[in-house]
C-alpha cells in the first residue's frame, strides 16, 4: 500500500508542475512528421518500379511512422528519402499489385453487390 501512495503523490506532483502539456500524442507526432516529411504519389513510385535506377523500398506499415522513418532517415544523412503519399492503402486501392513470398499480388474487393 506504500508504493501505491508514493505513486499517487507523483503523479499528483507532475500533474502540478503542468509537465503533461507539453506531451504530445502518437496522431500529433505522425501528423507533423506527415507535413514535414516530402512525399510521392503512388504514379511516381510506380515510375521508378519500372525504370532503371537503384533504388531501397522500405516498408514500415503505417503513414505516421513511414513519415517519421523519412525524417529520421534524412537526419541520418541519407538524401533523397520520401514518403509514399497515402501509403500501402492507396497503392493497392489504385489497383497496383505486391509481392509477397506467394509471388505477384492484387488486392480484390468482395464487397456484396446489391
Amino acid at each position: 500500500m506504500r508504493i501505491c501512495v508514493r505513486f499517487l503523490v507523483a503523479l499528483i506532483t507532475l500533474a502540478s508542475m503542468n509537465v503533461w502539456s507539453d506531451v504530445k500524442t502518437k496522431q500529433e507526432i505522425g501528423s507533423e512528421a506527415k507535413a514535414k516529411a516530402p512525399h510521392i504519389s503512388s504514379q511516381q513510385l510506380s515510375g521508378y518500379l519500372s525504370g532503371d535506377e537503384d533504388f531501397f523500398l522500405l516498408d514500415v506499415r503505417t503513414g505516421g511512422r513511414s513519415a517519421l522513418a523519412t525524417l529520421t532517415l534524412q537526419e541520418m544523412g541519407y538524401t533523397n528519402v520520401v514518403d509514399l503519399d497515402g501509403g500501402f492503402k492507396e497503392w493497392v486501392a489504385e489497383g497496383n499489385t505486391f509481392y509477397n513470398l506467394h509471388g505477384e499480388n492484387q488486392v480484390v474487393n468482395y464487397q456484396k453487390k446489391e
